[in-house]
């Protein structure tokens, strides 16, 4: 794996041995002993490959699969009306970037169509990681530029359809884009200037117009996927406290206030999670953690009032990629 790419599938480099691939028997009736009250969707392999699924009413069922492709990363729109997600071919690890095609379709899976077809820009040969602006006119992604093989920042406006590069730094690599509440700058992942790939990822604030960089996070730990509060005050992301714990890394969830500049660490016990995402209540944080024992990806939620645990459990497979709505 390229340094390039790591920044992009650092928390899955130890995961995808564990993967199910299209030739697994498929399990009957995934369990969830406990749940908080919100909807959600999210990737999962119950059926032998990664399909999208809704967890909504206290029921669950797929509610996007391709029988010739995987399908993951759905992100729900602001609105809770539409959602974006991406296609790949299957067997091969979750989250293909090399493959992925980015879609768009309706909250109930109706009306799915195409935004961004692999092969068809020449700007970028791969691309992930898509997400909305608050006023749901454009989407902030990452993408391996063709001309100088290192993964750049565009937005795509979903009106006009018009595809435009954001980041100004060709030599650095930028990842886990996210819209601030305003529309006007992207918290994103990426490097001091004078660092090697990997060496620190920090989260950066970008400003769209006129490109200038701000770091947000100083500390000597990778950081990696932020999400933002409802309220705009918060973002929330994962960071590699200890590189040597077991085959991926000791990753905690941390927590940095906007507003005070302060950050702390919310989860730091022995688990290994990822993939941090607040739902709307400002309360409820969903995230996907690694399960030592059965060696799969879970997904679990942390109430940060009370500081208690919810544990969702799909046993045998794995599920992650949580967007709540």
């Amino acid at each position: 794996m390229t340094n390039t790419l790591k920044p992009l599938v650092f928390a899955l480099s130890g995961i995808f041995i564990f993967s199910s691939c299209e030739n697994d028997p498929p399990i009957e009736e995934p369990v969830i002993p406990q749940d908080p009250s919100t909807n959600y969707l999210f990737t999962a392999d119950h059926n032998g490959k990664y399909d999208i699924w809704v967890y909504e009413n206290e029921e669950l069922s797929t509610l996007v699969e391709d029988e010739n492709k995987d399908c993951w990363w759905p992100r729900v729109s602001p609105s809770k009306d539409k959602v974006v997600f991406y296609k790949s071919n299957i067997g091969r690890d979750v989250n293909d970037y090399s493959s992925a095609s980015l879609f768009i379709m309706n909250i109930d899976g109706t009306e799915q169509k195409v935004l961004i077809e692999l092969g068809v820009n020449n700007d970028f040969i791969q691309q992930g990681q898509a997400s909305w602006s608050m006023d749901e006119s454009k989407l902030v992604f990452s993408a391996l530029s063709s001309s100088n093989q290192t993964w750049q920042l565009y937005t795509l406006d979903l009106n006009s359809m018009e595809i435009t590069l954001i980041s100004k730094n060709s030599s650095k690599t930028y990842s886990d884009p996210i819209f601030d509440h305003t529309g006007n700058a992207i918290y994103c992942v990426t490097m001091h200037d004078d660092a090697s790939p990997n060496e620190d990822n920090e989260i950066f604030e970008i400003n769209i117009e006129s490109g200038i960089e701000t770091q947000i996070t100083y500390n000597d730990t990778r950081d990696h996927h932020p999400y933002l509060s409802r309220n705009g005050q918060k973002l929330y992301f994962e960071s590699l406290v200890d590189e040597n714990y077991l085959s991926i890394g000791k990753w905690d969830i941390m927590e940095f206030d906007l507003t005070t500049n302060q950050e702390n660490a919310l989860i730091d016990d022995e688990g290994i999670r990822i993939f941090p995402v607040i739902a709307d209540d400002d309360n409820t944080l969903y995230f996907t953690e690694f399960n030592l024992e059965n060696a799969t990806m879970n997904i679990g939620a942390f109430l940060i009032d009370s500081e208690e645990f919810l544990t969702i459990d799909f046993t045998g497979t794995n599920s992650l990629n949580v967007s709540p709505f």
